[in-house]
């Protein structure tokens, strides 16, 4: 079992991020900016729950690579700019 959390801040194509909470990636925006999901088996469990309360999700690029199914420069780049953005507030 692995802690997950969902970003808040929707990337700029309206795509919520899934995170390993516990992963330490740099990518999970601070705390407050995430939604806890809880203890799940799997990362394809966690986009499951999250696709549940957002409408458009997809599991992290660097994290959950192989629940990522949209990984591309652009997104991996939006994600990057949402953690700095939030970080800085």
């Amino acid at each position: 079992m692995r802690d997950y959390c969902a970003s808040l801040i929707a990337l700029e194509n309206g795509t919520t991020i899934v995170h390993r909470a516990d992963s330490g990636c740099s990518l999970i925006p601070p705390e407050k900016e995430c939604l806890r999901l809880g203890q799940l088996s799997d990362d394809n469990e966690a986009v499951t729950i999250a696709g549940s309360k957002f409408s458009k999700v997809d599991g992290c690029p660097q994290c959950m690579p192989d629940a990522n199914h949209s990984a591309d420069e652009v997104a991996i780049d939006a994600a990057i700019a949402a953690v700095i953005t939030v970080s800085n507030m």
